[in-house]
């Protein structure tokens, strides 16, 4: 059952059935959407729901963990990939994505379907650090509201955890893709 969103429902405390210890098992968000009914204010309320910032799932589960949540909880579940991490999320988008109806698109098309309150991510590809050590890949659920010279605002799980932070801050954007799920 698709609930409507209540207006203030949710501030950063995640909502009850969001906190759950076990990132691997799927959570029952209570408030979702669906295709007929996506719009800018349902998207605000189901990134609220889940408390990114403040719920323990996130603190020490991958970043591609909140993301599957979300959309999830938007009626467009991510691919299946192994280990919940980005690198494999985005070989999994790669390859067989446009099969589960997600499709890679631009920054400025990212921030369009974010803004009508439809799924969308950013992705970013694993790199090495300046003393050669792996920097894992990132997902970040790309917010409504204005692109900006820093790109768009995301919400990111994991060690990163933020409701809303530029893109270009956690992510760099040359090495990152951007998909929506029609």
């Amino acid at each position: 059952t698709v609930q409507s969103p209540a207006a203030s429902r949710f501030d950063a405390t995640p909502a009850g059935p969001t906190v759950r210890q076990r990132p691997w098992e799927p959570i029952n968000a209570p408030v979702r959407s669906a295709p007929a009914l996506r719009s800018r204010a349902r998207r605000d309320e189901v990134l609220k729901q889940f408390g990114v910032a403040s719920n323990p799932r996130y603190a020490t589960s991958p970043s591609a963990v909140f993301a599957w949540d979300v959309t999830r909880a938007m009626g467009a579940e991510l691919p299946a990939y192994e280990h919940g991490r980005a690198v494999d999320l985005r070989a999994k988008l790669e390859t067989s994505g446009g099969a589960e109806g997600w499709r890679q698109v631009s920054e400025i098309e990212a921030q369009a379907w974010a803004n009508r309150g439809s799924p969308s991510l950013i992705v970013g590809r694993a790199t090495r650090g300046p003393d050669g050590t792996a920097v894992p890949g990132l997902v970040g659920v790309v917010r409504p509201g204005q692109l900006s010279a820093r790109g768009p605002a995301v919400a990111v799980g994991g060690a990163r955890a933020c409701p809303a932070i530029p893109a270009s801050d956690v992510f760099d954007r040359q090495l990152s893709t951007y998909w929506v799920h029609d």
